[in-house]
């Protein structure tokens, strides 16, 4: 079955089953990107297609007869979920890997070495390094991981490129393995070993992302300023993440807000990825001359800095999530765009600390100050 053929037959298998709607049919990228997650993983075989949709089907079903899951997902959420249960039905294996530890991107030789996995060659090292799909040092592990099963092995290179796409669709990578771990939950009710192991998540940030929308709202709403019209949230469900948008479309400026209840030192993240300019010469700061930005972004840094003092006078717990010296300050997406990543970061001791009158004012006040930081960034 050709890839258009494929996208053609998942349209119309998914809509019938509800998992997508019709302006989501009629997104050519969403469905573009549905077609190469069933083709990374079960391929064109419209059995194995017609098996993937009955998974999706009885998952939805399960989930909302239990009513402990809302499956209103936003766009990428729902490719994330796409793609877990590919890799569920395809890769079994790497699955339930997946499942105890959804963090993918930080597995590392103490995970190699957990797993009891066959150590690499240093020629075996150098060949992977020359590989795009296995040159990180997850990668490796995720290679070592699939040698251990036949059929995961010969699959190896598609497995790698399945993952990378679902890193492509987590812009904030350090919240990856909540996110990943948490949208496990969904799939997870038609797998066995899931189902035979104890929750990993205690807390679900949903139910508090949900209060804090209910009371965020006003309060922007009653101090925002042209150009920007509105205070609502970007997508039809928070899940770790709340995203509010302040214009009519879904671009910029959008604000994050990115709760970590389960971490040593639980946190709330609140701020923004703002597009600064396109990529050149493989370098940050040619970029920004090239494009002009260089001082904006000066200017933006600065305001950074003493925005953050300024909210330390009325917030003690705060802090930057990357101080703008990081190098991880900015993100490079696809080799092609340059973003500032504008975070400021709340610590908390008691989750339900975050829904109270006066932590709500604070992430309101970090909040007004991230727009700030945009409208300079924009000369807006």
């Amino acid at each position: 079955m050709a890839s258009y053929q494929i996208e053609t037959f998942l349209n119309n298998a998914l809509k019938a089953i509800n998992f997508i709607d019709d302006s989501e049919a009629s997104n050519s990228d969403f469905t573009r990107k549905l077609a190469e997650f069933a083709n990374l993983s079960v391929g064109s075989n419209p059995r194995g297609l017609k098996r993937l949709t009955n998974t999706l089907s009885l998952i939805s079903l399960i989930n909302k007869a239990e009513n402990e899951v809302d499956t209103d997902e936003d766009n990428d959420e729902k490719l994330i979920n796409f793609a877990l249960v590919c890799m569920q039905i395809a890769y079994p294996f790497v699955y339930n890997n997946l499942i105890q530890d959804p963090d993918f991107i930080n597995w590392d030789e103490s995970k190699a070495s957990q797993m009891k996995l066959k150590p690499l060659s240093e020629e075996q090292k150098a060949q992977l390094d020359a590989t795009p799909e296995f040159d990180e040092t997850w990668e490796k592990v995720l290679f070592q991981m699939c040698q251990k099963e036949t059929y995961s092995s010969n699959r190896v290179f598609q497995i790698s490129q399945l993952l990378n796409k679902v890193k492509e669709l987590i812009p904030n990578q350090e919240s990856l393995g909540d996110i990943v771990g948490q949208i496990l939950e969904l799939s997870a009710v038609t797998n066995l070993m899931a189902n035979d192991k104890q929750k990993v998540i205690k807390v679900k940030s949903s139910d508090y992302l949900k209060v804090i929308h209910d009371k965020i709202i006003p309060i922007l709403k009653s101090n925002i300023t042209e150009p920007f019209d509105r205070v609502e949230q970007k997508g039809k469900r928070a899940i770790s993440n709340l995203v509010l948008k302040f214009t009519k479309n879904d671009g910029e400026p959008n604000i994050c807000y990115e709760l970590r209840p389960e971490r040593t030192k639980p946190f709330i993240d609140i701020g923004s990825y703002m597009y600064i300019c396109k990529y050149h010469n493989n370098n940050i700061d040619d970029s920004l001359i090239e494009s002009g930005k260089n001082e904006n972004v000066s200017n933006l840094i600065e305001q950074f800095k003493s925005s953050k003092l300024e909210l330390s006078k009325k917030i003690s717990n705060i802090d930057y999530w990357l101080k703008p010296d990081n190098p991880k300050f900015y993100r490079i997406v696809k080799k092609e765009k340059v973003f500032a990543q504008v975070f400021f970061r709340i610590y908390f001791t008691d989750i339900n600390e975050v829904i109270t009158d006066e932590f709500i004012s604070n992430l309101a006040l970090a909040s007004s100050e991230i727009l700030k930081l945009y409208r300079l960034l924009h000369n807006i």
